[in-house]
């Protein structure tokens, strides 16, 4: 990723759109009188995405970022109604090329970044977003609507409103791994995971037993809470997280942001937290969020100690045993990378996560346009090449 660059802050308020008014908030603090209409605007979203949700949002805007992020909040003409909620940065380049862009903020905990839409008042959001983001664009720029949901309502609205507006756009794509409950748990792996490895992690637990009291516990209590938070950020720190510098425990703003996101989560009634346990020590643990009827496999973490065992594949089995069990929840996405060595084995379904560009509307809108698509070939071309070294080799 190219290094960020500090931007000049955005217009405050824009003229009224048709039934919408945009307002634009650079200062964390003033979001604060916005969260009861956005806790509304969450429960009533096209497409669900706690990483934007105040309880998650706020959080990282205050310890981790690193440039300069702006919220866009869109009401009705009344201004009673929040519509959508859209955090944007601004950047000078382009995958190194000086094209500058505007982009949904995205972190290194958040693994969405489809903007909160209002059901019922969506397109005309939407459609308001893009006026704006136009408006603050010269006519060499890019807007990015990068790492949003492929496959439901939102990309269904972003396309028809592109089409409307006669632009081109390039679209990336991956697949990532999810659930949708079966019937059960158990036919659910019968049905998607191999005998011979179903019978391979029953002999690993059956293993693990033989140590001590096993046992998996989900976080209950209020009071509980602060202890697991320590609990999970040091079993992360104990293994190759750890080690690289990448665990929570390795960065001050980190620890803030987690402790703050599972203490909001849990408040807000969004928090599923999971520990497998031996002799009542915590030796893999997992932290999920709930977002309208789905849910977001956030963090886990697991003794490597252990491993033998197989303690972060046992955690997940028992997760999707429960996951089951609650009818209120109809899928749930893994959040990990494509092609995920563990996950794939187990999650059966893949959700589509898509990043589209286009030019800003003007009259460089083909110029920029034939340069993406240029960088692309070359990009594939460059990606093949290396793949053919690596298999030569």
């Amino acid at each position: 990723m190219a290094k960020s660059v500090s931007a000049q802050p955005l217009s405050r308020v824009i003229r009224p759109q048709q039934r919408m008014r945009v307002v634009v908030e650079s200062d964390v603090d003033a979001l604060e009188h916005h969260i009861p209409a956005w806790n509304s605007l969450a429960e009533s979203a096209i497409d669900p995405n706690p990483f934007y949700e105040p309880w998650m949002l706020i959080p990282a805007l205050h310890e981790l970022a690193d440039e300069r992020v702006s919220v866009v909040l869109i009401y009705d003409a009344s201004g009673d109604r929040l519509c959508g909620v859209v955090p944007v940065v601004r950047r000078r380049y382009f995958h190194r090329l000086p094209i500058p862009n505007l982009r949904f903020w995205q972190h290194k905990y958040c693994f969405l970044c489809t903007p909160l839409l209002r059901a019922g008042f969506a397109e005309s959001a939407l459609a308001a977003y893009l006026d704006w983001a136009e408006s603050n664009l010269t006519s060499w720029s890019l807007i990015e609507f990068n790492h949003t949901s492929g496959d439901g309502p939102f990309s269904e609205l972003l396309k028809a409103e592109l089409q409307r507006r006669n632009h081109h756009w390039l679209l990336e794509t991956f697949e990532r791994a999810m659930i949708r409950p079966a019937a059960s748990g158990r036919s659910y792996l019968e049905a998607n995971v191999s005998n011979g490895r179903r019978k391979e992690w029953r002999r690993q637990f059956n293993r693990l037993r033989e140590q001590g009291c096993v046992e998996f516990v989900e976080l209950e209590h209020e009071k509980d809470v602060y202890c697991w938070i320590e609990n999970f950020m040091t079993v992360e720190a104990s293994g190759c997280k750890g080690r690289a510098g990448s665990a929570i425990l390795s960065e001050v703003q980190s620890q803030r942001f987690f402790s703050q996101v599972v203490h909001g989560a849990f408040q807000n009634g969004k928090l599923l937290m999971l520990s497998l346990q031996l002799n009542g020590i915590p030796i893999a643990m997992k932290c999920s969020v709930r977002g309208g009827a789905g849910v977001f496999a956030f963090k886990i973490a697991y003794r490597e100690d252990f491993s033998r065992y197989s303690p972060g594949v046992q955690l997940e089995l028992e997760t999707i045993h429960r996951l089951h069990q609650k009818r209120d929840i109809e899928w749930m996405d893994s959040c990990a990378e494509p092609n995920h060595v563990m996950i794939d084995h187990l999650w059966a379904e893949r959700r589509t996560i898509q990043t589209v560009t286009l030019p800003a509307p003007g009259r460089f809108a083909a110029s920029i346009r034939s340069l993406m698509e240029l960088r692309n070939h070359y990009s594939r071309v460059l990606g093949a090449l290396r793949a053919k070294r690596a298999y030569a080799s």
